[in-house]
């Protein structure tokens, strides 16, 4: 049987660890920036008019089938009403009366496929499917009288596309839950790493939330099953609070606001959890890094469904107890859930949690330390949704109570200041879904408060009520173009905040299209946390409060931009961008101090960038391959000054290597450069140490503050990492069930380059020293089991 390999019964799972339909990783390319805000919007419908005049591009399109006969392995008659399915697309069907099945146009790469019929034992083959041409698997099933548990049919997942050619309402980029065990930069599963690429940026190897369009970390917003979630990021090795083996879907909407989402400036993340099974299921992994746990399953039998996973960090139990220059913490997350049908409706109830506790040693000179820092952040939502078929239409009610916290004592030779930040958002949102149409009315309390003791800043708190209004309609306009618009309105201290975006989309063939973009954003919470500091290596909260009157301003911006996405050949997929955004009224807090937050206050600035991409992907039935470069100029400005935010760099160069040995070995190369990075020395002695298995944890030391320097004044050196990584999945039979075992190795930094984090002077007046990231290259490995 040519192109597959058989193991045993398989369950089903559409998140299954090897799928072809990877993450979508691209490459960026040039623009220049524009300081003007009238110039940007006047570019901006420039763009508009010159890619109407285009007309529609001719894009080659590639085609696949994968087909076959199941028959009777003793007497090898054809079996029609066998049950095949394509365990990774989600992709079912039964075979006809001649026992033939046939899958048009199969993402290219190894798949499962899996066959079952009552009075037969169940089989599954591993299949290679080439990028363009037919591939045959007959396979033949043996006779044995089972009893088998109903199965649910789900709809196809969508493949995954940096911008979706579908409607001019959907989101800018998806990616499927295997991508997140098939990235070639990624040496375990993180649903916020995979999301880096073009317009998304982390902090190389510190990362403190993402960067979309040039934009701070706070202007990010997340929902999960379209509940808000509260800084949703850990510290010490793992960067997403999200369980990676709970999701089916992330989504990323950088160019337009959620439509189920709150207000940020720059975007929004969007995941989805993955659907119940028809029977329980369990996942466990355990690596260098963290412990997972994941069970779900049917409640009843009315079609409701329970899930909970639980998560812990566990790089302590290699950290050598006698050196203080470890860190020591306790990093962990939770969620549960329940789906419930009501009727003609449907209830579901999610409950998710973080938390993070992270010491830190405050000094390390000989005679002692003074104390340990001690930096505390976590989040807990709980969030009920229903949903009604309504004629055509679907009526959406969420309701959600999300709290978060973010407190530290930040520990100086002579002196010691404590900050503790609250927020608690109570919030009910009513939508309705018809088609292209949404209309929503959302009301939310946004309840904040900050407290410093022992420093300048006086106490500090805000809880605004703010209605909001939003409406949205995309239409076709002929055969090969749409257009959507959308707009909403909110009000706050008897001021009204308007909103909107408009999009038009020229269609080429099935999958390429040209995009023009406009948004008009608005948030209404900003974070006191000094994003300049180097302590948001192991610090990395958020420190909401809320807009007033007098105190926090409500932050808007303006976005244009443009891009295009298609296909050069069957396996090569390519994306062009180029972007303008300007922001106002923000909260700037490293120019009023260098602690990692707000002591002395903090001045109102404005941010004006502007950035290009470029990026092909390229796939076939065992090669996967990458090439995104992205460039990127953005300043922040407040009085006279300027300054460039060290999480912007100038050049930003990914390139990674997939190769699939088979079915279910995968072995990958990738390499991740920055270039044009810019930081503020810091004044204090500091040594520090990403999380590293071979040197046994993640080190920090010190007590650094900016220096009275200009902010961004600091050119730091090129960053290149380049790692080596492999997973191997094996299936076995248990209790009558298929299990799946898969382990995997990366070695990372092969290159064993100290890059820089950033420099630091040990006194004032002293030579400037690097501090640096990495000097051993990490080994990063675990085991991953399914059942």
């Amino acid at each position: 049987m040519a192109g597959a390999t058989e193991h045993p019964p398989s369950r089903g799972d559409p998140s299954d660890p090897i799928s072809s339909k990877g993450g979508i990783l691209r490459i960026d390319s040039l623009a220049a920036a524009a300081r003007a805000r009238v110039f940007a919007r006047g570019l901006g419908f420039a763009l508009l008019a010159l890619a109407m005049t285009l007309g529609p591009v001719a894009i080659a399109q590639g085609e696949g089938r994968l087909y076959g006969v199941v028959r009777d392995a003793v007497d090898q008659r054809p079996l029609a009403g066998a049950r095949v399915t394509l365990v990774e697309a989600g992709w079912a069907l039964v075979t006809d009366s001649t026992g033939r099945y046939a899958f048009d146009d199969p993402a290219a790469g190894p798949h499962d496929l899996a066959v079952r019929l009552v009075g037969y034992r169940a089989r599954t083959v591993h299949a290679l499917v080439p990028a363009s041409g037919p591939l045959a698997i007959d396979i033949a099933l043996h006779p044995e009288p089972v009893r088998l548990p109903r199965v649910d049919v789900r709809m196809p997942i969508a493949l995954p596309r940096p911008v979706s050619p579908d409607s001019a309402t959907t989101h800018d980029r998806e990616l499927e839950a295997p991508a997140l065990r098939q990235h070639p930069l990624l040496a375990e599963p993180d649903a916020f790493q995979a999301l880096v690429g073009t317009d998304v940026a982390l902090d190389p190897e510190t990362p403190s939330g993402l960067h979309v369009h040039g934009g701070a970390a706070d202007q990010t917003g997340y929902l999960l099953d379209g509940i808000p979630m509260h800084q949703p990021y850990h510290a010490a090795g793992i960067t997403s609070a999200w369980n990676p083996d709970v999701l089916s879907l992330l989504r990323l909407w950088s160019t337009r606001p959620a439509p189920d989402g709150t207000d940020h400036l720059s975007g929004t993340v969007e995941g989805s959890l993955r659907a119940f099974g028809p029977s329980a299921r369990a996942q466990v992994a355990l690596s260098t890094t963290q412990a997972r746990l994941a069970v779900d399953g049917p409640l009843g039998g009315a079609g409701a469904g329970y899930g909970l996973a639980l998560r812990s960090g566990i790089h302590d139990l290699f950290t050598p107890k006698s050196e203080d220059s470890y860190l020591t913490s306790v990093i962990g997350d939770g969620l549960a859930r329940v789906d419930v049908p009501l009727g003609a409706q449907r209830l579901g109830l999610l409950f998710a949690a973080h938390d993070n506790d992270v010491d830190a040693t405050a000094e390390a000179a000989a005679g002692g330390p003074p104390g340990n820092h001690e930096f505390k952040w976590g989040a807990q939502t709980l969030g009920l949704s229903l949903r009604r078929a309504v004629g055509a239409g679907e009526l959406r009610l969420a309701v959600w109570d999300a709290r978060s916290h973010g407190s530290a004592v930040w520990v100086l030779p002579d002196t010691a200041t404590e900050v503790s930040a609250r927020r608690h958002d109570t919030a009910a949102r009513l939508a309705w879904v018809d088609g292209a149409t949404r209309a929503a009315l959302r009301v939310e309390r946004l309840d904040t408060e900050y407290r410093v003791d022992g420093g300048a800043v006086a106490d500090l708190a805000a809880a605004p009520v703010i209605p909001s209004l939003s409406a949205e309609h995309a239409r076709r306009v002929g055969a090969a173009t749409e257009i959507g618009l959308g707009a909403s309105l909110a009000a706050l201290d008897q001021r009204v905040y308007p909103a909107g975006q408009a999009r038009v989309s020229m269609h080429a063939g099935a999958d390429g299209v040209v995009s023009l973009r406009y948004a008009r954003t608005r948030q209404f919470t900003q974070s006191l946390r000094n994003p300049e500091s180097v302590v948001g290596a192991v610090f990395p909260a958020s420190l909401d409060l809320a807009a007033d009157a007098s105190t926090v301003p409500v932050a808007s911006g303006d976005f244009v931009g443009v891009d295009a996405a298609g296909r050069l050949g069957p396996a090569l997929r390519f994306e062009v961008s180029a972007w303008l955004r300007d922001a106002d009224d923000l909260v700037l807090v490293a120019p009023r101090g260098g602690a990692p937050f707000a002591t002395r206050g903090f001045v109102e600035g404005r941010m004006d960038g502007a950035g290009a991409s470029a990026g092909f992907t390229l796939r076939t039935a065992r090669w996967g391959g990458l090439l995104d470069y992205a460039y990127e100029q953005v300043r922040l400005h407040y009085a006279d000054s300027t300054y460039v935010p060290q999480h912007s760099a100038r050049h930003r160069v990914s390139a990674g290597v997939v190769y699939f040995a088979s079915a279910s070995t995968m072995l990958r190369l990738g390499a991740a450069t920055l270039f044009g990075r810019r930081s503020t020395t810091s004044v204090g002695p500091i040594e520090w140490e990403s999380c590293n298995f071979l040197d046994r944890g993640c080190e920090f030391v010190g007590s650094p503050e900016l220096a009275d320097v200009p902010r961004g004044g600091t050119a730091l050196p090129d960053y290149v990492r380049l790692d080596l990584g492999v997973r191997k999945h094996w299936h076995v039979a248990l209790g009558g069930r298929d299990a799946s075992i898969t382990a995997f190795l990366t070695l990372t930094n092969l290159l064993d380059r100290a890059n820089v984090l950033t420099y630091t002077r040990r006194s004032a007046g002293a030579a400037a020293e690097p501090v640096e990231m990495r000097p051993l290259a990490p080994l990063v490995f675990g085991v991953e089991g399914r059942y």
